[in-house]
C-alpha cells in the first residue's frame, strides 16, 4: 500500500500540492471560526443526567420566576474612608440597579436584586463594615454572546463610578466569560510562540531555510482543514471546549511535524545514496509509511478512548485531536513527499543530502545500557521512584479562579466580596424538594433547620427565612417573600443555600454531597444546583473517568504492541515504563508547580491529559526504537543488535522529541494556570520518555531479559553477510515495523 502511495504522491505532485492548498483555503472561508463555536461553560459538558443538571431543570420547572441561566454579581467597594452607604455611593448604587431594573438594559435580564431596589435585603446584600455591596443580576441566557452583551453594557455603566468607589462585574457569568477571552489570548499567543520553536529546532536540526518550511507549511495546511473540520462539528454536534483547541495546536504542530521529520530524515539518507528525487521519493513513503502510520494508529487509539468519558471535556475532545493526528499522517504521507519531489536536493540547501551522524554519545550510552542492563534499570528506577511516588500523592484542585490571573476584574471582585461578605454569598447553592404529604410550609421550616446544621453551611434562605435566620420582617412581606420560596400546586419549596467557604473549594463540595443527602432524606423528589454542585457533579464522574481511561489506553495500545513486535513479555515491561514516567513527570510538576505557580496542586482536567498525551505520543518512540531494534537482534543477536538500535535512532528519536516538547512548552505561554501546568507536564514527560526512558531505560530491559523480550514471537537470526547497503546504514530514519527493510 505505502509503495502505491509513494508512487501516487510522485506522479501527481503538483495536483497534489494544489489540492491541498485548495481544500485548506475552501474549508478555512466555509467553516465557522473554531473559537466562536466553542464552550467553557463547566455545565455543558456534564452529562444529561448529572445530580446538577437535574436539579437545575426542577428548580426551573417548578419555580420558572426564579428561574437563571446563571448570574453577574456586580460587586462595589467603597475607598477614601467612605462606606457604600453613603449619599453619594448609595446614589450611583441606586442608579445603576434602576437602569438595570428598567427597559433600557439588556433583554437578557431576568431578574435584579439590590440593596436600594430591596432594602429589605439589604442586610444580605451590604457587608457589615459597609465597606462592600453587591447587586444580583439574573440572567436568562446560556449563549456566551449575549452574556458579553450584558456584561459590556454593565460595564460602560460602571466607568460613571465616583472616585469613592471600586466596581467589579464577578459571579459565575463573569468569571467564565473571562475564562473564555483568557483561553482565545492563549490560543494566539500559543500559536505565536509554537511556529517561532518549531522553525528554530528544525533549523538546528538541518542548518538549512528550506527543509524546515516543509513541515511547517505542510502541518500548517493539515492544522486548517483539522480546524475547520472541527468547528463544523462543533456547530452542528459536539460541544468543544476552548481548551481542545489549544491543544489540537500544539498536537498537530508536534506530531504533524515528527511525521515530516521522519519522512524528510529518510528521504535524505535516500538521496545520500545516489537516488534520484523521484525514485528517493518513493523509497521513502515505503519505508516509512507504515512506521509512521502506526504511530498515529497509537495515539489515534489513546486519544479515541476518551470518547467513553463520561465528561463532555474529555469525550469531545478526544475526537477533535484524533481528527487532528489523521489529517496529519495524511498530509505527511502525501504532500510531503509530493514537495520532497518537487524540490529534490534543495531542500536541503545550502547543504547536501548526507548520511546523518549518529552522534559519539548514542554510541557511548547504547554500549554501557548493553553491557550493564541490571544496573542500569535499577539506577533509573532509584533515581525517577522518589518523584513517581511524590506524584502519585498529588491533590487536583476544581478552582476556576485559580486558573485565572489574580487581576483579572473577576476575581478581584470576587476576592473583594469573600473578605467582605463571604465567597459563598456570590454563588449559593439552590435546593429542592418536593414533599409527598404535610404542610408545605411545616416541612420547609423543618427542613430548613436540618439545612442549616449541616456542616459547611453558613445559613438557609427559605419561604421560612427569606432573609436568613433572625431577620424580623412585617407579616406582609414575610408572606411576600416567602411566597417566591413554595410553590403549593406541585408541594415544592425552594432553599437558597449559602456555603461558608469558597464555592470552588474541596470543603464546598464536600458540604454539597451532605446537602444532596439531608434533601433527599426529607423529600419525594429533590435536587441541588449552582456552581458547587456542578463541581462536585465533575468530581465524581472523573474518577470513574480516569479508571476507565487508563485501562482503555494502555489495553488498547498493549494489544497494538503485541501484534506489531508479536510479542507478550516486551509490551508488559513498555507499559511498565509509561508508567513510571508519567507519575514521575507528575510528581516533578507537582513540584515545579509549587515552586512557579505557588500551589502544587494541580487543575483537575491536567493529571487526566497528561496520562493520555504522555502515554499517546510517548508510545511512539517505543515504535521506533522496538521496530528498529528487532531488525538489528535479527542481524547481529542480543546485545550487539540492541547497541545498533539505539545508536541509529538516538539522534532522530530526540530530534522528534524536542519538537514535541518545544510545542507543549508553548502552552505556558498562555495565561491559564491549567494549560501552562498540562504544557510544562508534557514536555518535561517527553523529555523524560527522549533521554531516559526510551533511550536508556527501555534498551536495558531489552538486553536484560534478552530473546525473551521477543517471547513467544522470537526473532529469526541473518547472517550479516546478508545485509544490503540498505540495512548497513547507520541512520536515524524511520524502520519498517516488523521487519527488515
Amino acid at each position: 500500500m505505502f509503495s502505491a502511495i509513494g508512487r501516487l504522491a510522485d506522479r501527481y505532485r503538483i495536483p497534489l500540492l494544489l489540492g491541498w492548498i485548495l481544500v485548506a483555503i475552501a474549508v478555512t472561508a466555509l467553516a465557522p471560526n473554531l473559537e466562536d463555536v466553542t464552550s467553557n461553560d463547566q455545565s455543558n459538558f456534564l452529562p444529561d443526567d448529572a445530580s446538577s443538571r437535574v436539579g437545575r431543570e426542577l428548580v426551573n420547572t417548578n419555580f420558572p420566576q426564579q428561574a437563571s441561566q446563571g448570574s453577574i454579581v456586580v460587586v462595589f467597594e467603597a475607598t477614601d474612608g467612605t462606606t457604600v452607604t453613603d449619599e453619594t455611593n448609595t446614589a450611583f448604587i441606586g442608579r445603576v440597579s434602576n437602569w438595570l431594573a428598567s427597559a433600557e438594559a439588556p433583554q437578557y435580564i431576568a431578574a435584579v436584586q439590590s440593596p436600594t431596589l430591596n432594602p429589605d435585603a439589604a442586610g444580605a446584600l451590604i457587608s457589615q463594615d459597609q465597606q462592600v455591596a453587591m447587586v444580583v443580576v439574573a440572567l436568562n441566557t446560556t449563549d456566551l454572546e449575549q452574556r458579553r452583551v450584558v456584561l459590556d453594557a454593565i460595564g460602560d455603566e460602571l466607568k460613571a463610578a465616583p472616585a469613592s468607589l471600586n466596581t467589579y462585574r464577578s459571579g459565575e457569568v463573569a468569571i467564565f466569560s473571562e475564562y473564555d477571552e483568557n483561553i482565545t489570548s492563549s490560543v494566539d499567543r500559543t500559536i505565536f510562540v509554537t511556529l517561532i520553536l518549531v522553525v528554530v529546532i528544525l533549523l538546528a536540526i538541518y542548518r538549512s531555510p528550506v527543509s524546515p518550511l516543509i513541515p511547517l507549511g505542510v502541518v500548517t495546511i493539515a492544522f486548517l482543514i483539522a480546524r475547520g473540520i472541527v468547528a463544523w462539528l462543533a456547530e452542528s454536534t459536539l460541544t468543544i471546549s476552548g481548551t481542545a483547541t489549544m491543544l489540537l495546536i500544539v498536537v498537530m504542530y508536534g506530531a504533524g511535524t515528527d511525521y515530516c521529520l521522519f519522512l524528510i530524515s529518510r528521504f535524505q539518507e535516500e538521496m545520500a545514496d545516489g537516488l534520484k528525487s523521484r525514485k528517493a521519493v518513493q523509497n521513502t513513503v515505503h519505508r516509512v509509511g507504515e512506521s509512521i502510520s502506526s504511530s498515529a494508529g497509537t495515539v489515534v487509539v489513546g486519544f479515541m478512548a476518551m470518547t467513553f468519558s463520561k465528561l463532555g471535556l474529555f469525550n469531545t475532545t478526544g475526537p477533535t485531536l484524533a481528527i487532528g493526528v489523521v489529517v496529519s499522517l495524511l498530509a505527511g504521507l502525501t504532500l510531503t513527499p509530493a514537495l520532497l519531489g518537487l524540490l529534490g536536493k534543495w531542500a536541503f540547501w545550502p547543504s547536501k543530502p548526507h548520511h546523518r551522524n549518529t552522534g559519539a554519545m548514542y554510541k557511548r550510552t547504547s554500549q554501557w545500557v548493553s553491557a550493564r542492563p541490571l544496573q542500569t534499570i535499577l539506577l533509573i528506577v532509584v533515581l525517577m521512584a522518589p518523584m513517581a511516588v511524590y506524584g502519585m500523592l498529588q491533590e487536583q484542585t476544581y478552582d476556576t479562579l485559580k486558573d485565572l490571573p489574580e487581576d483579572t476584574e473577576s476575581v478581584e471582585g470576587f476576592r473583594v466580596l469573600e473578605d467582605h461578605i463571604g465567597a459563598g454569598q456570590m454563588q449559593p447553592l439552590t435546593g429542592l424538594a418536593i414533599f409527598d404529604s404535610g404542610d408545605l410550609q411545616a416541612n420547609t421550616a423543618a427542613l430548613t433547620e436540618k439545612l442549616s446544621k449541616v456542616a459547611g453551611v453558613a445559613y438557609v434562605r427559605s419561604a421560612s427565612q427569606p432573609l436568613g435566620p433572625g431577620t424580623q420582617l412585617p407579616a406582609d412581606v414575610q408572606q411576600q417573600l416567602g411566597s417566591t420560596y413554595l410553590n403549593t400546586a406541585t408541594n415544592a419549596a425552594r432553599f437558597e443555600i449559602v456555603l461558608k467557604n469558597e464555592p470552588y473549594s474541596a470543603e464546598a463540595m464536600d458540604a454539597a454531597e451532605k446537602i444532596k443527602d439531608v434533601l433527599n432524606a426529607n423529600s419525594k423528589t429533590s435536587g441541588l444546583e449552582g456552581s458547587t454542585a456542578q463541581i462536585t457533579d465533575i468530581r465524581s464522574y472523573l474518577a470513574d473517568d480516569q479508571r476507565l481511561t487508563i485501562a482503555l489506553v494502555l489495553g488498547g495500545i498493549f494489544i497494538i504492541l503485541m501484534i506489531m513486535l508479536r510479542s507478550i513479555v516486551a509490551p508488559m515491561y513498555l507499559i511498565g515504563t509509561i508508567l513510571l514516567s508519567y507519575t514521575t513527570t507528575l510528581g516533578i510538576t507537582r513540584l515545579a508547580s509549587n515552586i512557579i505557580w505557588g500551589s502544587d496542586q494541580l487543575t483537575w482536567w491536567v493529571p487526566f491529559f497528561m496520562f493520555v498525551f504522555l502515554v499517546a505520543l510517548g508510545i511512539d518512540y517505543s515504535i521506533f526504537l522496538f521496530g528498529r531494534m528487532k531488525e538489528e537482534v535479527r542481524k547481529y543477536g542480543s546485545p550487539e543488535g540492541i547497541h545498533h538500535s539505539v545508536q541509529a535512532t538516538g539522534s532522530i528519536i530526540t530530534s522528534a522529541g524536542i519538537i514535541v516538547a518545544g510545542t507543549f512548552g508553548a502552552m505556558m505561554a498562555g495565561s491559564i494556570l491549567g494549560l501552562a501546568q498540562i504544557g510544562f507536564a508534557v514536555s518535561v514527560g517527553i523529555l523524560i520518555d527522549t533521554f531516559v526512558v526510551r533511550t536508556i531505560l527501555d534498551p536495558a530491559l531489552a538486553a536484560f531479559f534478552r530473546q525473551w523480550t521477543w517471547w513467544p514471537g522470537g526473532i529469526a537470526r541473518i547472517e550479516p553477510a546478508e545485509t544490503t547497503p540498505d540495512t548497513k546504514r547507520s541512520t536515524g530514519a524511520m524502520p519498517q515495523v516488523g521487519g527488515a527493510d
